[in-house]
């Protein structure tokens, strides 16, 4: 994976399912790995392409878009881990307790279970945004992060609010 990441790290989708999901409070049992690579399809993110590498405890899901000269221009990481790996109820609860409505808007966005927005950072060579949530069903924490690059090249406008909604999307309808 090294050698993958190495040339589209910050232009890329990675999905990080760990094996160790826990079983859901509602008595669902976790998915088993295969289920992911149906979940999040080939192309669940329209133009993109997929990669798909295992790795010890890891299952990761590669999408980047790339210009005419094959340079990638727009990327997602998305990693899944159990719920409560990135984002605790108390943890949740702390951090939101006593702020301004419009400082929760922003920062703790009313999204799955419980959401947080990750700090943004933005570069000459482009711009990264984040977002971490847990699952409705509270089986998951996913970690999503957009990379845009510089670059003239027309692509989607696309937030990590909005790919986590896809995400989302496609992972609740397995269940419908």
């Amino acid at each position: 994976m090294r050698a993958l990441l190495g040339t589209v790290l910050p232009l890329s989708i990675v999905f990080c399912v760990l094996l160790s999901a826990p079983a859901s409070q509602a008595g669902q049992a976790a998915l088993p790995m295969r289920s992911w690579d149906q979940i999040l399809e080939a192309d669940l993110f329209t133009g993109f392409e997929r990669v798909i590498e295992q790795e010890a405890a890891e299952r990761v899901y590669t999408y980047f878009l790339t210009d005419p000269a094959g340079t990638p221009v727009l990327s997602i990481l998305v990693a899944l881990s159990p719920a409560g790996t990135h984002l605790t109820e108390a943890g949740h609860a702390s951090a939101t307790r006593g702020l301004a409505p419009e400082v929760l808007a922003r920062d703790f966005p009313d999204f799955g279970a419980r959401a947080r927005v990750e700090a943004p950072f933005f570069s000459p060579s482009g711009g990264l945004t984040g977002l971490v949530f847990t699952t409705s069903d509270l089986l998951f924490d996913v970690r999503v992060s957009v990379f845009e690059a510089s670059s003239d090249v027309d692509r989607p406008a696309l937030t990590a609010l909005e790919a986590a909604r896809i995400v989302e999307d496609a992972y609740l309808a397995t269940f419908e």
